[in-house]
């Protein structure tokens, strides 16, 4: 019976620790990215030889135990090519001998600035999350000029750690023309509240829709998880109050005016609007205008995503009720082996 109990005792155990694993594995999802060096010349350095302003940093260890690198001034930079949707930046030191601007950049584009010096002393910190368009980009962390020159800026980089991600296969929807009263339009014309936009194409070379009358609008129903609207021009001539409807309820509003003028800087488009995976209806109306003079909705593409729900991997949130029965059992087992001693 002994025998028994203490097998028992031990597969709950370790099936109770298991399902804590998957948990933390399933919840993260990060992996460590590869860093290439550079001194601020622009040439390559490696930390483990003390090339080009790099060494490795030798008081304490970086997140999980993990090598922290060290240079200090302006100008020293890594980078990693990685395709991700988010990415985080880790460093190794704060406080006095931090670096006060340190620019973190995707794809060349300056994202954010980073201070070291107003974090804690001896231990590592990082940054938020940045989220960008699931693909392929290159992470650039630089130390910047610092504020004060005449003082130590260690710039101590420990990982930049992101979330795999492919790019996404955006698809072009078709999309039916309406009048302002209902009527299908199969054939834009000038003489109907729908033209061919005659000055240049939009996105991915497509032919642009005219219309400035209040009412008219563009349909489209797609199987998609997110989508975006393109619009072909901006400025004067651009309307000021787009709506975008999703099965019927308003998700969006767009505003084309304000923006640029002519191709390429006239072509425009929404911010992604994600909804439940599944058949949806997009709808897109020229709205009441928000200002006077020339509101003309310049329609050109409706591009979307499918991306079918996986289920949802368990969390410690899930797996801690089983935990506890496990040990619940546990306990139980231990009670009727005390009354059958």
């Amino acid at each position: 019976m002994k025998k028994f109990v203490a097998t028992l005792l031990t597969a709950l155990m370790l099936a109770s620790l298991a399902a804590v694993g998957l948990s933390i594995s399933a919840a993260d999802g990060y992996v460590t990215a590869p860093l290439t060096f550079y001194g601020a010349d622009g040439e390559k350095a490696d930390p483990a030889k003390e090339e080009n302003g790099w060494k490795l940093f030798e008081y304490w260890k970086g997140y999980n135990g993990t090598q922290i690198y060290d240079s200090h001034g302006e100008g020293m930079y890594v980078t990693t090519t990685v395709s991700c949707s988010k990415f985080w930046v880790g460093f190794g030191n704060g406080g006095g001998n931090g670096h006060d601007n340190i620019e973190i950049y995707v794809d060349d584009s300056l994202v954010s600035t980073y201070n070291t010096k107003d974090k804690a002393d001896g231990s590592p910190n990082k940054t938020d999350v940045f989220e960008v368009t699931p693909g392929k980009h290159t992470i650039k962390v630089r130390a910047g000029t610092p504020s004060d020159p005449s003082k130590w800026n260690g710039f101590c980089i420990n990982m930049i750690r992101y979330v795999p991600a492919e790019a996404k296969a955006w698809k072009q929807a078709d999309f039916t023309l309406y009048s302002a009263a209902g009527e299908k339009i199969d054939t834009p014309a000038d003489n109907l509240d729908w033209k061919p936009f005659p000055h240049w194409k939009g996105f991915d070379d497509a032919v642009i829709y005219d219309t400035n009358v209040t009412g008219a609008y563009a349909e489209a129903t797609i199987t998609c998880s997110e989508f975006w609207v393109g619009f072909g021009n901006g400025d004067k001539n651009g309307h000021t109050n787009i709506e975008i409807y999703v099965d019927g309820r308003l998700a969006a509003t767009h505003r084309q005016k304000g923006g640029g003028e002519g191709y390429p800087d006239g072509l425009n488009q929404t911010d992604i609007i994600r909804v439940t995976p599944g058949e949806h209806t997009i709808k897109v109306v020229a709205g009441t205008p928000a200002e006077e003079g020339w509101n003309g909705m310049c329609v050109n593409v409706i591009e979307y995503v499918y991306d079918e729900n996986k289920p949802t991997p368990p969390t410690s949130d899930v797996l801690l009720p089983a935990v506890i029965v496990c040990m619940t059992a546990a306990a139980a087992a231990v009670v009727l082996k005390k009354k059958h001693s």
